[in-house]
């Protein structure tokens, strides 16, 4: 040991390189760098183990730095030590170590730094041992707290043990309670099943009515739901025998529908063995208010409705009657009446063939129940057929009546061509005929009563035309602008005469805010005023009548309102006053009218966006009042009128040729009259090919066609004629006694410029001769004209014509009551002014009875209009 102790000693022991140390020096040296480094490695390993040891420090990151820097510091005071025996490598090695070391331990300062304020926050022993203090009293306060949960918990689990026992107790209940809502599950699921069947037979029953298809879906829905081997449906003849008419079956067993077809003993055994069920269904003392009711022998338990048998063998059968059901293999069945319409129509029977069933009640109600529904599917289908039924007829009788009215319409559309054709010439050759100053006065009487006659069946024929067409549904508005106060003054002064001669007073009356230019039809609201205010005064003897105008809360609206003091209508006759031909007793007792005036009144008012509403009390007085759709216009412009009759063509003028082409001779003789007599020089044509020849020959102005000639092949010549005149082509108006309000265009574009109706009005026919060939005339008062717009009526040729210079001769109150006593056309009241007349002034005076005969009223209230406006702007 010595030796090795002194080798260690020796001076060569360690190379002193370039450091001559003596050896004591060295030694001292090394074993310092020697426990240094132990030093430095072991209070790593003492953190480390700290660290391993104590978990709750949060600096262990700063910790590992310290024991690296340790660690290093260590390796270098090794590397010192093995540096004096390896002065060279490890030199540099030294250096490189303590520089990574000085960085580290650099980095390590810093953390250290930023860790100084977490050290400084560390509790002084004074403040750790107060902390301590409040950590013992909170852990004695929490041991006080745990005892007395312990205790809490010794209490809970004797509270738990007797909870145990009570909940087993209410277990047991709860198990009793969910058994019996089970059982009302169960109960419920078998009504909802045959609430399911019974709605499923319903919907058959609202689907088709099909009886078949209801019978054979009830007996297959029922066998299904009640789990049964056969369901069948009986049906009764009337000799109570039967048959089976439904069944479903379930297979393996024999099919009754397909047995009774073969053996028909099967169905009449049903009925005729005394104490067979069928039997005692059909007893008609077994059946009362709709329901089977047992009163023999205990078969039926009262006042019961079905059937119920748990074991055929059981019940007390006769043996034919056993046999019977052996028949149908039952050992137990349901039976149910079907009742219809108050009577047995068959049975429902349910049957059980395997073996003898105790039946429940569920399945005994669906029975009952289906049972009541296949007699209501049977009510129902026999109500289905009555009205198919009465539909067909109903079918038929609309055949029969669009027939009629086929029939009717062809009808009055020939009644109305055969009646105008001779009223035409009536009307016409009357007012030729009154020209002739060598008929005596008695035989002009005569003329005018004809001509009288065919103007009032003129005007009987165009109302029974104008309801043809409304019932035709071919009335339509012509809207037009005009003077509403105009129009209702005008009604106004023509009834105010009449109403005077009564006693009755008449005024019309407007809201201050209805407008004076409106847009509607003014000739459908003038004739349904007309008709209403006629009307009002007709059947009024004290009082008076008010026509009120009003405008409406809805926009665009007038309300007119027509009440009088007269008689009043009677509720019950009131539902036939818009009725065609229909009258009231007081209308009946008059004996004027012919009940369509209200008719055609309402159909207009419909037209035009309302209805006629009444109101009245009898004895007190009566209230029409309807709405009508409007539009507010501007002053519209006026046309003026010639207040003159034309006698003949003014002078200077040229040579007008009209050809005429009449089917009817008679027509054809009138206007050559009329056209003659003005001065137009005129041909007739009765065949097409003529017309051609005399168009290339004579080059007429105006042709004159009838329609019916033009519908047949006439078209084409005025196409030709059109098209091949190098000069002007001729105007043509089509003659006809059709009526074309919705068809007029039609006409027209076959080639004509003109449509004329007959009975035609020849002031009209001259005057749109006038307007098309530019024709000057001349008329009464000597002037002159061709501007005029004329709208008379159809009465224009005779001797004498009156003028504005022969009223003007007499006084203008004498004027004014002339012109109210033509608004009214009474002639009575015509005649009795004529009377006043001086003896001076004969020639009005004749006239005056001429017109009056003549039934010229429009003209005369033209006449003086005239003259009451010349003496309304003098003043």
């Amino acid at each position: 040991m010595w030796q090795i102790l002194s080798q260690l000693f020796l001076p060569n022991f360690i190379p002193r390189g370039n450091n001559l140390w003596p050896p004591e020096p060295i030694w001292l040296h090394l074993l310092s760098n020697l426990f240094i480094a132990i030093a430095y490695f072991s209070i790593p390993a003492i953190l480390i183990y700290f660290l391993q040891k104590w978990k709750y420090v949060i600096i262990s990151g700063v910790f590992g730095l310290l024991c690296t820097v340790m660690i290093l510091c260590g390796i270098g005071h090794l590397m010192v030590i093995l540096s004096l025996w390896y002065p060279n490598p490890f030199h540099l090695l030294i250096g490189i170590e303590k520089s990574i070391t000085a960085l580290i331990a650099c980095y390590t300062t810093w953390q250290l730094v930023k860790l100084l304020p977490k050290f400084l926050s560390l509790k002084t022993p004074t403040q750790l041992e107060a902390i301590n203090q409040q950590l013992e009293t909170e852990i004695a306060q929490r041991q006080q707290a745990e005892a007395a949960l312990e205790q809490t918990n010794q209490n809970l689990e004797k509270e738990v043990q007797q909870q145990t026992a009570e909940l087993s107790t209410a277990l047991n209940n709860l198990q009793h309670e969910i058994e019996k809502h089970q059982q009302t599950i169960s109960s419920l699921q078998a009504s909802a099943k045959r609430e399911k069947v019974i709605s499923l037979v319903i919907q058959k029953i609202r689907q088709s009515l099909d009886i078949p298809t209801i019978f054979q879906t009830t007996t297959q829905e029922l066998q299904q739901t009640i789990y049964c081997d056969r369901v069948v449906i009986y049906q009764f003849n009337p000799d109570w025998s039967g048959k089976i008419v439904a069944e479903s079956v379930e297979s393996g067993w024999k099919i009754l529908v397909e047995e009774q077809e073969n053996d028909s003993s099967l169905k009449q055994n049903a009925v005729d063995t005394e104490n067979c069920l069928v039997k005692d269904l059909t007893n008609p003392d077994v059946i009362e208010d709709t329901y089977l009711q047992e009163e023999k022998g205990g078969i039926y338990s009262q006042g019961t409705k079905y059937r119920v048998i748990e074991n055929i063998y059981e019940a007390g059968f006769s043996d034919c009657y056993i046999q019977l059901l052996e028949s149908f293999q039952a050992k137990a069945y349901i039976i149910v009446p079907i009742i219809s319409n108050n009577k047995l129509w068959g049975l429902l029977a349910s049957y059980q063939n395997s073996a003898p069933r105790k039946w429940e009640n569920p399945e005994i109600n669906i029975v009952i129940q289906i049972g009541s529904q296949l007699g209501v599917a049977l009510e129902q289908a026999e109500l289905l057929a009555e009205t198919q039924r009465k539909s067909l007829m109903l079918e038929k009788a609309l055949v029969a009546a669009d027939e009629a009215n086929l029939a009717k319409s062809n009808f009055i559309a020939s009644m109305n061509h055969e009646l105008r054709t001779p009223l035409n010439a009536i009307i016409g050759f009357t007012q030729l005929m009154n020209l002739d100053s060598s008929i005596t006065t008695k035989n002009k009487e005569f003329i005018q009563i004809i001509n009288q006659a065919g103007e009032h069946l003129l005007q009987l024929i165009n109302t029974i035309l104008e309801i043809s067409r409304i019932e035709a549904g071919k009335t339509t508005l012509n809207n037009a602008n005009f003077d509403l106060f105009a129009l209702t003054n005008n009604i106004e002064q023509m009834f105010s005469l009449k109403a005077l001669n009564k006693n009755l007073y008449l005024e019309c009356k407007w809201d201050i805010n209805v407008p004076q230019y409106i847009q509607t039809d003014d000739k459908k609201l003038r004739q349904v005023l007309i008709n209403l205010l006629g009307n009002a005064i007709k059947f009024t003897n004290k009082g008076g009548v008010t026509l009120s105008i009003s405008k409406t809360q809805e926009k665009n609206h007038l309300q007119f309102e027509v009440s009088d003091t007269g008689y009043g209508i009677a509720p019950e006759e009131i539902d036939k006053l818009f009725q065609a031909f229909e009258q009231t007793e007081t209308g009946r007792k008059s004996k004027q009218g012919t009940g369509l005036g209200l008719t055609i009144s309402q159909k207009f008012v419909q037209l035009m966006g309302g209805n006629i509403s009444v109101s009245s009390i009898v004895g007190l007085g009566t209230k029409f009042t309807f709405n009508i759709e409007i539009q507010e216009t501007e002053l519209p412009k006026t046309e003026t009128a010639n207040p003159d009759n034309i006698i003949a063509l003014a002078p200077h003028q040229p040579e007008y040729r009209i050809l005429i082409v009449e089917i009817l001779e008679i027509d054809s003789i009138l206007l050559l009259e009329i056209l003659s007599i003005i001065g137009f020089v005129v041909q007739e044509a009765t065949e097409i090919n003529q017309i051609t020849n005399i168009w290339e020959n004579w080059q007429p102005h105006l042709i004159l066609i009838d329609l019916e000639i033009l519908a047949k092949s006439g078209k084409e010549a005025i196409e030709s004629i059109k098209r091949d005149s190098n000069n002007q082509p001729p105007v043509i108006f089509a003659l006809t006694t059709q009526t074309f309000a919705d068809g007029a265009s039609k006409i027209l574009s076959t080639g004509c410029d003109e449509l004329i109706m007959k009975p035609f009005s020849q002031i009209i026919l001259l005057e749109k001769i006038a307007e098309y060939l530019g024709v000057s005339y001349i008329y009464e008062n000597g002037k002159p004209e061709n501007n005029w717009q004329i709208d008379k009526p159809q009465n224009s040729l005779q001797k004498n014509y009156l003028t504005p210079e022969m009223l003007l001769a007499m006084p203008i109150e004498w004027v004014i009551n002339l012109h109210r006593s033509a608004l009214v056309a009474d002639a009575d009241l015509i005649l009795n002014l004529a009377a006043e007349i001086p003896a001076s002034n004969s020639d009005l005076s004749e006239t005056l009875i001429e017109y009056v005969n003549q039934l010229k009223f429009e003209e005369i209230t033209d006449l003086t209009e005239k003259i009451i406006d010349q003496e309304d702007n003098q003043i």
